[in-house]
């Protein structure tokens, strides 16, 4: 089974899930991880997907890494980790690994340890911007 999951933006996007859309909210982070780029093939659009540690399927793995790789493959500009980084990049074996695995495959990966937040992201004057518990951060 698949680790992530596309939605139609119609709400926030929970766990394990993804979307296409111009301005995306996450449901509030616990220990989990998004993920946010430019979308290269729909014009002033955001890619957004929410990961957590442990899913339906098991823990975090190779697999799952590769899954989110591909769909950030057709992102352009910066791509950002953002979230309870300390949580992932810390974990002991297979998590902490395709954490790190992941980020080093996603387009010009930028890490941000915004904590346990509430995350929401857009284009806006023409690049990715996004918010944790309401303070902009921009590329």
């Amino acid at each position: 089974m698949a680790y992530l999951t596309y939605t139609s933006l119609n709400s926030q996007v929970g766990e394990q899930r993804y979307c296409v859309a111009r301005d995306i909210e996450f449901t509030t982070l616990t220990s989990c991880v998004v993920v946010v780029a430019e979308s290269a093939s729909y014009f002033n659009q955001v890619i957004g997907a929410h990961l957590v540690l442990v899913g339906t399927d098991g823990a975090f793995d190779q697999a799952a890494a590769d899954e989110v790789i591909d769909v950030f493959r057709n992102a352009t500009g910066r791509t950002y980790v953002l979230g309870n980084i300390d949580f992932w990049d810390g974990q002991e074996g297979g998590i902490g690994a395709a954490f790190n695995h992941m980020v080093q495959n996603l387009p010009d990966a930028r890490v941000v340890n915004t904590g346990g937040a509430e995350i929401t992201a857009s284009i806006e004057g023409g690049s990715i911007a996004y918010r944790a518990n309401g303070v902009r951060g921009h590329a």
